[in-house]
């Protein structure tokens, strides 16, 4: 059985590290799962998993935006539509949301048809 693509790994961690960028009264942690798991380089580069809370929202666009912009199998007409979701990522948590869960099933529905599909459809479920 083959695994889950890296892509959809990074993007579904990444969108993760977006939808945490809310306010919180808890403390974070000091390892982030983007960081433990190898990490996207837009979580990194916005500063880590401590700076997650600390986001400006035009951080959180900008990281959102270059998540998007990574290399991956996503068709331009999908990228544009992320692109768009990544404007109102910044005032919004539940835009954050619908990043992560339009993020996951673009990435997921580039699967073929099986078992692995719905694998990486149950984890959309679970991301958002």
């Amino acid at each position: 059985m083959r695994k889950l693509s890296t892509g959809l790994v990074v993007a579904v961690l990444g969108a993760a590290f977006l939808a945490g960028c809310g306010s919180s009264s808890k403390p974070k942690s000091n390892t982030s799962p983007a960081a433990t798991a190898g990490g996207s380089n837009a979580a990194a580069t916005a500063g880590g998993s401590n700076a997650a809370g600390k986001l400006s929202p035009q951080q959180r666009v900008e990281a959102c935006k270059r998540i998007v912009q990574a290399p991956s199998t996503l068709t331009a007409s999908t990228k544009a539509k992320l692109l768009k979701t990544c404007e109102r990522v910044g005032t919004s948590t539940t835009a954050a949301h619908e990043f992560t869960h339009e993020a996951c099933l673009a990435l997921a529905l580039r699967e073929p048809a099986g078992a692995l599909r719905q694998r990486a459809l149950r984890i959309c479920r679970r991301a958002t």
